[in-house]
């Protein structure tokens, strides 16, 4: 509802205030046809976004010479800074996972562990109304990071 396209606006500005034409990396006619609302389409960052009543996923691509673990590392005090409560980093076999609860929402920011390309980023942020499970958490990672590199060239 209303407060989930809000509390999307304000992940995009802490996603966009990280941000280091869309990435050449990206294939953006895959993408304007999956029905995703575009933020800070640039060259060197992209972010986008999908959601229903009670979920959203956004997906960034961006262009930086650092590490996984730094982006991730970034991305949490990033979000700590703008308000988010931090419960947990849930790393697994695939990605850093970083779960906060902020107004009764849960988002989990995934960034996976090995980049299809040097030096280009994936990552993405889960937010749910539900605090997700271990194995829930697992396969909605599997699911988000799947689909997120089928939009990389």
């Amino acid at each position: 509802g209303e407060f989930m396209k809000k509390f999307i606006l304000g992940l995009f500005l802490i996603l966009g205030a990280m941000s280091f034409a869309a990435p050449k990396f990206v294939d953006m006619t895959k993408v304007k046809n999956a029905g995703y609302v575009i933020k800070n389409e640039r060259e060197d960052i992209l972010t986008m976004a999908t959601s229903d009543d009670d979920s959203a996923i956004i997906i960034s691509f961006s262009t930086a010479n650092i590490s996984s673990k730094e982006i991730s590392d970034l991305l949490k005090s990033n979000a700590l800074r703008d308000s988010g409560n931090f419960i947990a980093t849930l790393d697994n076999n695939r990605a850093y996972i970083n779960e906060f609860e902020a107004q009764g929402f849960y988002s989990y920011m995934i960034v996976p562990k090995k980049e299809k390309v040097k030096n280009q980023h994936t990552y993405a942020t889960y937010v749910s109304s539900k605090k997700l499970s271990k194995n829930d958490l697992s396969k909605i990672t599997n699911a988000i990071l799947d689909e997120a590199e089928s939009y990389i060239k």
